[in-house]
């Protein structure tokens, strides 16, 4: 978990911890293999193949998607995972 990410949920680095969580600066937690953030995160750090999970904002044409492709990425929007009984098994 990036440094510092929950602050903002009430949710302490001591906190997760204590949880089982392994806080990290921001520049390594850019690197591993599956990113998930609430936020699109900035596509300059990370590794070919990574997974990419976010709010990914794939109608704003901004060339966010364009940038993941082309960095041979994965992105999983979440705004676009229906939110049915039968969706539930994404959670």
């Amino acid at each position: 978990v990036q440094k510092g990410a929950g602050t903002t949920a009430h949710f302490t680095d001591e906190i997760l911890q204590k949880a089982g969580a392994e806080i990290v600066a921001a520049e390594q937690g850019a690197q591993a293999d599956i990113v998930l953030s609430v936020h699109r995160p900035d596509l300059n750090a990370g590794s070919p193949d990574q997974i990419v999970i976010c709010a990914a904002e794939p109608y704003k044409n901004d060339g966010y998607g364009e940038q993941i492709k082309k960095l041979n990425r994965h992105c999983f929007a979440m705004e676009l995972v229906p939110r049915t009984s039968r969706a539930q098994s994404m959670d």
